[in-house]
């Protein structure tokens, strides 16, 4: 047990000390004496009458969390301090005693909150909501990620849940840990907002490690990739080319970015005659591979024609 210290000079209203001043200690809630103590452990119990010493100081040791009235007399006066609480302030940024008064640095969300090296442990997997400051390289982190923030709150036993603020990459993660599944944390899952939509999409076992959607464009055409794994690719070709009656035109399409293999798109097109409507237009692919795909536009059995605006699609995996 620490018990708070109460320490005080008695000084009249006046101004002038009470050398000597004898005091009484009343618990406001009860009406009757509190017990007080001459050291911090509580080990001695001290015994009425009490006195200032020789320069009005007084001082005694007394339970945390209770409201008291200290009343002192003596020749030239009297000396009243009323409602104190006698709290105690934390030993540590992490003391979680009961009745203590929170320490500077301990409120997180208005100081830097409590260094840790490694965040799956500080403080003890079962302890409750804190807030920590991490640095770059810190055991427990996402990966990738740099220095931050970590909010860690929790129902009951050791079901926590754990929020990583990444300021520099504009990132949050997330993970929780439940004793019914593994009673260990599990994995950092990211957090998405208007920020980190847009952009390089990746995976890794499954999961999402990049943005949601990623767009792109080059010489090939525009392309489109998600971050379950879709991809879709076009092309629009504006090029005319004369193709004679019952002819079969073959053309190359190089996507702008492959997919995951041969099997795993489609593809189709469309194209518009320049004068006649005596035309079959796309027929069927082949020569396929996850970079390049052959398609294969028909002209009609009447007239010898110009083919243009060719538009070509393909939606399959990119993984």
């Amino acid at each position: 047990m620490s018990l708070p210290i109460y320490q005080r000079v008695a000084v009249t209203d006046a101004g002038d000390v009470i050398p000597g001043a004898e005091y009484t200690v009343i618990n406001e809630n009860t009406g009757v004496a509190a017990p007080i103590y001459s050291d911090r452990t509580g080990a001695t119990l001290l015994s009425a009458p009490y006195f200032a010493d020789s320069v009005g100081t007084i001082q005694f040791f007394i339970a945390a969390g209770t409201n008291y009235r200290v009343a002192a007399s003596g020749g030239v006066g009297t000396y009243t301090d009323r409602y104190v609480y006698a709290a105690y302030a934390q030993e540590s940024e992490n003391d979680a005693t009961a009745g203590r008064l929170m320490a500077t640095g301990a409120g997180g969300l208005v100081s830097s909150g409590v260094p840790s090296a490694n965040i799956s442990t500080t403080g003890g997997n079962n302890d409750g909501t804190g807030f920590l400051s991490v640095s770059t390289g810190a055991v427990g982190i996402p990966s990738g990620a740099s220095r931050g923030g970590v909010l860690k709150f929790g129902y009951a036993g050791s079901e926590r849940s754990m929020l990583y603020s990444d300021p520099l990459n504009s990132q949050i993660h997330i993970r929780h840990r439940f004793s019914a599944v593994a009673d260990a944390w599990g994995q950092w899952y990211k957090i998405f907002h208007t920020g980190n939509i847009l952009g390089p999409v990746s995976q890794s076992s499954g999961l999402a490690t990049g943005a949601i959607i990623q767009r792109g464009a080059n010489s090939n055409g525009e392309f489109v990739r998600f971050a379950d794994g879709t991809q879709i690719c076009t092309l629009y070709d504006a090029t005319a080319v004369s193709v004679a009656v019952n002819a079969t035109l073959a053309k190359m399409w190089t996507f702008p970015v492959s997919f995951l293999s041969k099997t795993s798109y489609s593809i189709t097109g469309t194209n518009r005659p320049e004068q006649s409507e005596d035309y079959f237009g796309f027929t069927y692919s082949n020569n396929s591979n996850e970079a390049t795909a052959t398609l294969h536009f028909k002209n009609g059995a009447t007239t010898a024609q110009n083919m243009l605006d060719f538009r070509y699609i393909a939606i399959g995996r990119w993984i």
